[in-house]
């Protein structure tokens, strides 16, 4: 069960240490240029695996059949196609540097090997305060060490007295995420209030 780690174990473990291509019903859709009102559920329902796909190609998916992971996230067995394709593409880096090829020609191999290999992801639920429903919403290992992380760690104890907005602004490599606290309560709908509070606990 390396490929998933749930709630503080998840947390702890982006301290440091380290199938179909269709996409996943189980989450929920962000698009860049929308935010929504939602509750914090609460560090236990974090969930970290490891994803594949292909930026505009192929949606992010978790294989069927995952891999078998060190602490380091290194696949030790079981591989996918995908690991196999990536494996083969370091292979192929690490022959050209010894060969002496140009940086630029091993870094481009090195990046067709990056392409195919699974990336840190993190799965976070939340209560969408505009319809009422619980929802999960996937991010990029880096929007939550960067993000996501410190704000859910921070307000943690005031997830039963605050709302938060939820925003996605940007693409590609240049995404960001913002989650911020809705301070006036005036900012919120009734709906969104009575979504709120019959989400409490």
């Amino acid at each position: 069960m390396s490929q998933f780690k749930f709630g503080m174990e998840a947390i702890e473990e982006s301290n440091g240490a380290g199938a179909s291509s269709k996409p996943q019903s189980e989450f929920a859709k962000l698009p860049s240029g929308t935010a929504l009102k939602v509750k914090l559920t609460g560090l236990d329902n974090v969930m970290r695996y490891y994803g594949y796909g292909v930026f505009k190609r192929v949606n992010t998916f978790i294989a069927a059949n995952p891999s078998t992971r060190n602490d380091r996230g290194f696949v030790e067995s079981n591989h996918t196609p995908w690991d196999l394709a990536a494996q083969y593409y370091y292979d192929k880096a690490k022959e050209a540097e010894e060969k002496g090829a140009s940086e630029d020609e091993v870094k481009k191999i090195r990046q067709e090997a990056y392409k195919y290999s699974g990336k840190k992801r993190y799965a976070i639920g939340f209560i969408d305060l505009e319809t009422g429903k619980q929802i999960v919403l996937d991010f990029t290992g880096k929007q939550f060490d960067d993000v996501l992380k410190p704000a859910l760690v921070k307000y943690d104890g005031k997830k039963d007295k605050i709302a938060f907005e939820l925003e996605k602004s940007g693409a590609g490599t240049n995404t960001k995420i913002m989650l911020t606290p809705v301070i006036d309560d005036e900012d919120l709908t009734e709906k969104e209030r009575a979504s709120f509070e019959k989400s409490i606990g």
